[in-house]
């Protein structure tokens, strides 16, 4: 698989943000996969029509440059409240939501969205992709539920302060090995938080050995990295964490009816 992760510097306007992504996607060739980074058109709440819009613009992309758009994740409206929202989309039209599960109590994000729920696994070429959103990342369990979904590698759009990025490496590399997949991070740059901290990308991939074989940098642009699969199918014939979790729940499981 080629997957191509778009470290973004977000401006202020939605449109702006909009036309640049697109703009700068549509050079894109020869990839598999395009991921984007977590609130890269804007950090405001978005209505649902303005989402609608993003979804309908990188959709056209999808099909028209023939990879996938993992969309990354906004704040979004709904009928009572927000939440973070994100979409891949299909050359052949197909369309997967997820959510952030924890919105960040660290930057005051469940005062404005509520938790979210979806979860996705889906093909590109074969290959099972899962995403989570941001913070996310830092809950093991929801790394392991997609990758016993037959998640190979795991996406993961964030918006990470310069503070934290060698904490999100770290923790990125651990969820790679603990798992035995790929986990690439895409992350926003020349942008700053609510609280004035410095964004300033550190996008990564790291491999199924918990090793980095991307890390971006502080400039924006696309950045393209070159995934082996059948290295997860290597590194699992010697590291049996999987399996040993899998005839875990098994265990439980046949406990629980038996019972």
């Amino acid at each position: 698989m080629r997957l191509a992760l778009l470290q973004f510097a977000r401006k202020e306007e939605l449109d702006e943000n909009l036309r640049h992504a697109v703009e700068l996607l549509s050079s894109v060739k020869d990839v598999d996969l395009v991921v984007l980074p977590e609130n890269w058109a804007s950090k405001r709440i978005l209505s649902h029509d303005e989402h609608h819009t993003i979804v309908e613009e990188l959709g056209k992309l999808a099909k028209a440059r023939g990879y996938v758009v993992v969309a990354g994740a906004h704040y979004v409206s709904g009928p009572s409240e927000a939440l973070s929202l994100g979409v891949a989309l299909t050359p052949s039209g197909e369309a997967y939501e997820y959510d952030k599960h924890y919105p960040s109590s660290a930057i005051g994000e469940r005062s404005f969205i509520r938790a979210g729920w979806r979860t996705t696994v889906f093909n590109v070429g074969g290959v099972k992709v899962g995403v989570v959103v941001c913070v996310d990342l830092m809950y093991p369990e929801v790394v392991r539920r997609l990758t016993l979904r037959g998640a190979d590698v795991i996406l993961n759009p964030s918006s990470i302060p310069a503070d934290r990025i060698s904490l999100w490496r770290a923790v990125g590399r651990a969820r790679a090995a603990e798992n035995t997949v790929f986990v690439a991070s895409v992350n926003n740059t020349m942008t700053y938080y609510p609280d004035g901290r410095r964004v300033a990308g550190g996008s990564f991939v790291a491999s199924p050995e918990g090793e980095l074989i991307l890390d971006a940098g502080v400039e924006e642009g696309v950045y393209v990295a070159d995934l082996d699969l059948s290295h997860v199918l290597k590194v699992r014939s010697r590291w049996s964490f999987l399996e040993d979790v899998k005839r875990s729940v098994d265990k439980i499981r046949r406990e629980y009816y038996r019972g």
